[in-house]
């Protein structure tokens, strides 16, 4: 809306319209900010990391993680023999080999007739 337009509106509305241009302005301000990250965590332990402090900022995440003693060992994984359906159905001995030169020269005769 132009100025001259903006003049022939009601104050109030006015006023809203200004509002609303501050309220752009401070977000875009607080973005380009950026916000603070914290992780805490509450068990106590080093390893795990820091306790929260005292007081949080204002804006601000605070990641909250659990304690590293408290998850249990996941048991060893088990070998299994069952091939997997991504697995290649060829064996093993003949990939890499390429063609044999009994096929390469019956290859090149058909080459030659075409």
């Amino acid at each position: 809306m132009g100025r001259i337009s903006a003049t022939l509106l009601p104050p109030k509305r006015r006023l809203q319209d200004l509002q609303e241009q501050i309220n752009l302005l401070q977000g875009q301000l607080r973005a380009g900010r950026g916000i603070t990250v914290l992780t805490v965590c509450r068990c106590g332990h080093q390893e795990c990391g820091s306790p929260p402090p005292a007081e949080l900022p204002e804006d601000c995440l605070v990641i909250e993680l659990g304690c590293g003693h408290a998850i249990p060992a996941a048991p060893p994984v088990e070998e299994t023999h069952h091939r997997s359906r991504a697995e290649l159905s060829r064996p093993a001995s003949t990939t890499g080999r390429g063609i044999g030169p009994e096929r390469h020269k019956r290859l090149l005769k058909t080459i030659r007739l075409l």
